[in-house]
Formats: C-alpha cells, sequence, structure tokens
C-alpha cells in the first residue's frame, strides 16, 4: 500500500512544472526513497523538510500530496501499527512461558511507534485546524529590505 500510494503521489504531482524540474534533478535519490517508503509513506516528508538547506530536501509538493502523505500515514497506522500491536499483546497474554526479552522490546517498540503516531497525526490536525480558523496577516514591510542611512 505505502509504495503504491508513494508512487501515485510523485507520478501525479510531476504534472508540476516545478515539482518535475525538481524530479528529473534528484531521480535516482527519490527512487531509492519510494522504495524505502514501502515502509511508511511518510518518509517522503524527507523531500519538503528543507534539511540543511540543501536543494534535494526542497520539493514543492503541492497541497494535495502532503495530504494524500498525511492520510496515508494515517491508515497505515490504523491497518498496520494497530494491528501489529494487538497481535503482539494477545501472544504474551496466550503465551507467557515462550515470551522472551525480545518479544518483550518489540511491544515496548510498537506502544511507542502507536503513540508517536497517534501523537503526530492529533498536532497535525490540530495546527491544520487552527490554520484554516485565522486569517492571514501579511507585514507591511519586505524582511530583506535595507535602511540606507545618510546617502
Amino acid at each position: 500500500m505505502n509504495i503504491f500510494l508513494a508512487f501515485i503521489i510523485l507520478i501525479s504531482e510531476t504534472r508540476n512544472p516545478k515539482f518535475n524540474k525538481w524530479f528529473k534533478n534528484y531521480l535516482k535519490p527519490v527512487a531509492i526513497i519510494t522504495v524505502f517508503s514501502s515502509g511508511d509513506v511518510k518518509l517522503l516528508h524527507i523531500f519538503d523538510s528543507n534539511y540543511g538547506g540543501f536543494k534535494i530536501f526542497s520539493a514543492p509538493f503541492s497541497s494535495l500530496a502532503l495530504k494524500l502523505i498525511f492520510w496515508g500515514g494515517f491508515l497505515n497506522t490504523i491497518v498496520e501499527d494497530l494491528p501489529q500491536l494487538i497481535i503482539q499483546i494477545l501472544f504474551a497474554t496466550y503465551y507467557p512461558n515462550s515470551y522472551d526479552i525480545t518479544a518483550f522490546f518489540t511491544l515496548i517498540t510498537s506502544i511507542l511507534v502507536l503513540l508517536v503516531s497517534i501523537i503526530e497525526c492529533s498536532y497535525h490536525l490540530f495546527i491544520n485546524n487552527k490554520n484554516q480558523n485565522q486569517v492571514e496577516i501579511k507585514p507591511e514591510y519586505n524582511e530583506i529590505d535595507t535602511i540606507e542611512v545618510g546617502k
């Protein structure tokens, strides 16, 4: 599901000329991250993170693509992470004699992954809801402008 969604998002974004130019410049890293996003489609956010100011991390995703990445990640949490946690809890409950330290740490990790995903989704929904209710205030001046004194 994740790799399919990542592929669909990237292919549909190539209709945007700015994204298409960016995509052509970074084809190999995009292909690698597309494969890695088979675990979680939210990995595509690495390309719009602006990390270190590098151009590879400044992909001009559309708002639709960002929404698809978010909802794909949410769906991944519901369809993949939650059932995995339920299976691990059932295993710990019904087979306590064969439950070892590795299974325990896997259970703890799954709980943390699910908790982080839920908190992340909550923050995202809260921020988007808050931003939709506010009016954008534009500054009266450009911060890049300089003041020349004593010409």
